[in-house]
C-alpha cells in the first residue's frame, strides 16, 4: 500500500507513555485514537488504529468512549488440506463480550496512517499468508456539502495471498444495531427494547438494515433524537461468497455466529427476533448483525472487498427541547428511513468520492509540499469538524439552519467566538457556506440583548447573559438551546471583553470577500454596532481601547489593565477592516473616520507598549512586562488580510525573534512556546496570588503556537516557524494525542509523560494558518453562488 508522505503514520505497538490529564474531572478517553468517521454534522464515530470502533459523537450534548465489542471486523484463511485460521481484527475487549471469538493479540506489530479524511489499517503482522488492509473514509468532498454532509463510511479492503499456495479467504463485517441507543447521554445499555435487523438482498449487494419498533415517523412528526434506522452493507461483484447472519446478541459470547465463520469462513442464517426490554439487574439481548465475503487467491493475488456503513439518525435534540433536523435531511428528508439507499449509494459512489478525496490531497501536497507536520497535521486535525459535536442544521422556514462545532467537550460552547477566529479558515476554504452560517449567527446576535443574569463561576456575581452591541462568547452549549441562546460561558463576564467584537469585525470583512459586497451590506448596521459598542473602552480619545484590570479576552486567567498588545492590535486591525468594509458598501465618510481612528490608535498602542524589542503585555497590570506569545495576532491577521499595517515590520520582527527565543527556545525547552515569559516578581505574585493563571502562564497553548508560528512564516522566519510546527508535531502525535488534540500541554517533566488540558479543541485548527491561499480578493466562484 503507498501511502502519502504527508499521511501520519505509527505502529500499532506504539508502547509510549500514556499521556496524563492535567485536570482529574476530564473527559478524554485514551492513545486508542485515530480519525473519526462521519459527515459534517452527522455525529461521528472512531475506526481506531486498533481497529476497535472507540468514540461516539452521534449525540451532540456528548463525546462518548466506549469500545463496542460487537463492532469491527475478522479474517479468515485456509490452506487446502489444513487447519483454518480466524480472528478478530481488533485485540479482546476484556470484558466477556463474544468471549467464543478469537481475537487479535494486543501488540501485533501493525501499521495505521492517516490523512483526513482517509485512514489506512495495514494487518500485515498478523498470523498467516493472507494480509488483510484496510482503507476507511467518510466522503468529505470540499465544496461538495450535500456530499460531505451525508452520514456514511466506506471501508476498502485488499486481502493478499502473500504464499506460494493457493488460499481461501473470508472477510467479516459485524456491527451492533444501535437505533435508540443515542437518544441520551451515557454508554447504550439498556436501550435496545424494540430493535430488530432484516436481511435485503440486491444484484449489486447485499445488506442488513438496524431498525427499532417504535411510532411511525412523518415530514411532520420525525423521530426523536437517536431513532431512525442503520446499515451495513457489501458490494457483490459477481466473484465472492456473500453470507450473513442478520441477528446475533451482542451480549452473549458470540457463539451463534462465530462458530460458522471460524470453520468455513460463512455466516449460517439466523433466525431473526425483535429485542426485549430486559430486567432492571439484567442486560437485554442486544441484536447485532454481520456480513462476510468469501474469495479464492492464487498465490500472490489480490481481491478488493468493500464493505459500507449509514446511519440515518436524522434529528438533534437539545437540552431545553428543542429539535433539528441534520443537514442532510435537506435531501433525503427527515423520516429516519431512508439508511438502505444511502448505503446503497456509498457503494457505488465510493469510487469517485475516494479519486476527488485525492485530487484534494494532491492539490495540498503540491502547495504546501508533503511534511507530516505541515500538510500531515492541517489535513489531519480537520477531525474535529466531524468529531467536534459538531452541528449542521438544516435549512427551514425559520432559519437558513446553523452550523456549530464545540471549544471542547471539557468547555462545551459552540462556535466560541475567540477560538473560531483561529479555527475558521479551515471551515471558510473548504465548506465556506457553512462558515457563512456561523458569521450570520453571529451578525444576527449583536444587538440582542438578554437581562437574565448568569452566576460568575468564580466570584459568584451575577451579570446579564447577553448585552446589546457587545459580541458573544459562544452562540451557546448543547445542554441549552445553542444558537438561540448565546454566552452559555460563566467563567469571566464575557459581555465586558476587549477582543470579541474586533475578532468578529476581522471575520466579516474576510468573509465578506467571498460572499459579496451585498452580503456585507446585509450586516453592515450589525457590524457599525459592534463597531461603536467597543470604541467606548477608548477613554481617553487616543484611538486605542483599554481593558480593565481582569481577564477580559481569551487569556481568561490573565488579567490586562490599560492598552495592551493582544486587544489593541486587534482592535486597529478590525478599524483597518471596517474602513475596507465601508467602502465597499459605499459608507466612504464612515470609512474615513474608521481609517483615521486605526492611524491613531496605531501611534498610540506604538507609544505606550514598544520596548524596543518587544511589545508589553499591557501598560498597567501586574503582568506588563511578560513577554505574551499572541502579542502581535492582530498584526498578524491584518497583514494576512491584506489591511493596513497594525505595527512597523521591523517592530514586527525584533518582537518574534524576542518571543522565539525566549519563550520557546529557553521557557518552552523548544518543545513549544509557553504562553508567557520573563515573569517579573509582579507576575509572579500574581500567579501565587491566584493559581488558576499558572495554567495559562507556563504551558504550551497549541492553537496558539500555530499561530505563532505562522506568524514567523509570515514576516520571513520560516526555518522557526517550522522548527514550532515540528515540535507540536512530534509533542502531540507522536506521544498518543492524535485526533484529539488538546487545548494545551506542560512543558516540563515530558521524560515522565505528557500531561495536557481540554482534550479535543477547536483552537488547534489555527494549523490552517499555514496556508499561503491569499484572501485578499473576493472569490468570483463564491460571489456567482
Amino acid at each position: 500500500m503507498i501511502l502519502p508522505d504527508a499521511a501520519f503514520k505509527i505502529a500499532m505497538d506504539w508502547d509510549g507513555p500514556e499521556p496524563q490529564r492535567k485536570i482529574s474531572a476530564q473527559t478524554g478517553g485514551t492513545s486508542d485514537s485515530g480519525l473519526p468517521l462521519g459527515g459534517l454534522g452527522t455525529g461521528g464515530m472512531v475506526f481506531s488504529r486498533t481497529g476497535r470502533f472507540t468514540r461516539w459523537t452521534i449525540n451532540p450534548q456528548q463525546v462518548l468512549h466506549h469500545r463496542e465489542a460487537a463492532a469491527g471486523f475478522a479474517l479468515w484463511q485456509q490452506e487446502a488440506g489444513q487447519d483454518p485460521k480466524s480472528f478478530m481484527l481488533q485485540p479482546d475487549p476484556n470484558d466477556g463480550s463474544l468471549s467464543a471469538a478469537s481475537w487479535r493479540e494486543e501488540n501485533a506489530k501493525n501499521q495505521y496512517a492517516a490523512l483526513f479524511p482517509k485512514a489506512w489499517h495495514d494487518y500485515a503482522g498478523c498470523p498467516g499468508p493472507v494480509k488483510a488492509r484496510c482503507e476507511s473514509f467518510s466522503p468529505l468532498v470540499p465544496d461538495d456539502l450535500e456530499t460531505s454532509a451525508l452520514p456514511v463510511a466506506i471501508f476498502k479492503w485488499t486481502l493478499e495471498n502473500t504464499s506460494t499456495a493457493p488460499m481461501s479467504a473470508a472477510l467479516m463485517f459485524q456491527f451492533p444495531n444501535l437505533v435508540g441507543a443515542f437518544r441520551e447521554c451515557g454508554k447504550p445499555y439498556r436501550r435496545h427494547a424494540g430493535c430488530f435487523n432484516t436481511p435485503v438482498h440486491s444484484d449489486t449487494a447485499h445488506s442488513i438494515v438496524f431498525d427499532r419498533q417504535t411510532a411511525a415517523s412523518s415530514p411532520d412528526s420525525p423521530p426523536d433524537m437517536g431513532e431512525g434506522q442503520m446499515a451495513i452493507s457489501i458490494a457483490n461483484d459477481g466473484n465472492l461468497l456473500l453470507t450473513e447472519c442478520a441477528t446475533f446478541d451482542a451480549a452473549s459470547d458470540g457463539s451463534d455466529f462465530w462458530p460458522g465463520f471460524s470453520k468455513s469462513g460463512t455466516l449460517d442464517p439466523s433466525v431473526d427476533w425483535i429485542a426485549d426490554a430486559g430486567f432492571r439487574e439484567v442486560e437485554t439481548n442486544r441484536p447485532a448483525g454481520a456480513l462476510a465475503a468469501k474469495c479464492e487467491l492464487a498465490p500472490g493475488e489480490s481481491r478488493t472487498i468493500t464493505f459500507a456503513l449509514s446511519w440515518d439518525l436524522p434529528t438533534i435534540r437539545f437540552g431545553s427541547g428543542r429539535h433539528h433536523a441534520r443537514k442532510y435531511t435537506k435531501h433525503w428528508g427527515c423520516e429516519g428511513n431512508n439508511a438502505l439507499a444511502m448505503v446503497e449509494q456509498a457503494l457505488s459512489c465510493a469510487p469517485d468520492w475516494s479519486q476527488r478525496i485525492d485530487a484534494w490531497h494532491d492539490s495540498m501536497i503540491a502547495r504546501l509540499g508533503d511534511s507530516p507536520s505541515v500538510t500531515g497535521m492541517m489535513l489531519n486535525e480537520l477531525y474535529f469538524l466531524v468529531d467536534g459535536m459538531t452541528v449542521y442544521t438544516a435549512e427551514s422556514e425559520a432559519d437558513n439552519g446553523h452550523f456549530g462545532i464545540i471549544e471542547c467537550p471539557d468547555y462545551p460552547y459552540y462556535n466560541t467566538l475567540d477560538l473560531w477566529i483561529y479555527a475558521s479558515e479551515a471551515v471558510l476554504s473548504l465548506w465556506p457556506q457553512a462558515a457563512r452560517l456561523v458569521m450570520e449567527d453571529f451578525a444576527r446576535s449583536v444587538l440582542q440583548k438578554d437581562d437574565r443574569q448568569r452566576r460568575h463561576m468564580r466570584s459568584k456575581a451575577s451579570f446579564p447573559v447577553k448585552r446589546a452591541g457587545a459580541l458573544p462568547h459562544d452562540q451557546g452549549c448543547p445542554d441549552e438551546d445553542p444558537f438561540f441562546v448565546n454566552n452559555g460561558y460563566a467563567w469571566q463576564d464575557s459581555t465586558q471583553w476587549k477582543d470579541l467584537n474586533s475578532q468578529f469585525l476581522i471575520g466579516f470583512v474576510r468573509d465578506g470577500r467571498k460572499f459579496g459586497a451585498h452580503w456585507l451590506a446585509a450586516h453592515w448596521d450589525e457590524a457599525r454596532a459592534a463597531c461603536l459598542h467597543l470604541n467606548q473602552y477608548d477613554r481617553d480619545g487616543d484611538g486605542l481601547i483599554e481593558n480593565d484590570g481582569f481577564p477580559d479576552q481569551t487569556f481568561d486567567n490573565i488579567p490586562m489593565k490599560g492598552p495592551s498588545a493582544y486587544c489593541g492590535g486587534l482592535w486597529i486591525a478590525a478599524l483597518f477592516a471596517m474602513a475596507e468594509a465601508a467602502h465597499r458598501v459605499g459608507d466612504t465618510s464612515a470609512g474615513k473616520t474608521y481609517c483615521d481612528q486605526a492611524k491613531s490608535a496605531r501611534e498610540a498602542l506604538e507609544a505606550a507598549l514598544w520596548t524596543g524589542t518587544h511589545y508589553r503585555l499591557d501598560r498597567d497590570g501586574p503582568f506588563s512586562e511578560c513577554l505574551l506569545i499572541e502579542q502581535l495576532f492582530g498584526a498578524f491577521l491584518a497583514r494576512r488580510y491584506g489591511f493596513d499595517n497594525v505595527v512597523p515590520d521591523k517592530h514586527a520582527i525584533l518582537a518574534l525573534k524576542t518571543l522565539y527565543r525566549e519563550n520557546f527556545q529557553i521557557a518552552g525547552r523548544g518543545e513549544g512556546a509557553i504562553t508567557l515569559a520573563n515573569m517579573l516578581p509582579a507576575a509572579i505574585q500574581a500567579v501565587q496570588d491566584d493559581h488558576h493563571i499558572a495554567f495559562q502562564t507556563s504551558e504550551c497553548i497549541v492553537g496558539f503556537n500555530f499561530s505563532f508560528a505562522a506568524q514567523l512564516e509570515c514576516w520571513g522566519l520560516r526555518h522557526e516557524g517550522q522548527k514550532i510546527r515540528k515540535a507540536l508535531y512530534r509533542n502531540l502525535y507522536q506521544r498518543g494525542m492524535f485526533a484529539r488534540t488538546p487545548a494545551a500541554y506542560d512543558v516540563a517533566g515530558m521524560e515522565k509523560g505528557l500531561k495536557f488540558r481540554a482534550t479535543m479543541n477547536m483552537r488547534p485548527l489555527a494549523v490552517w494558518f499555514a496556508s499561503p491561499w491569499d484572501f485578499r480578493q473576493p472569490d468570483q466562484a463564491m460571489l456567482k453562488r
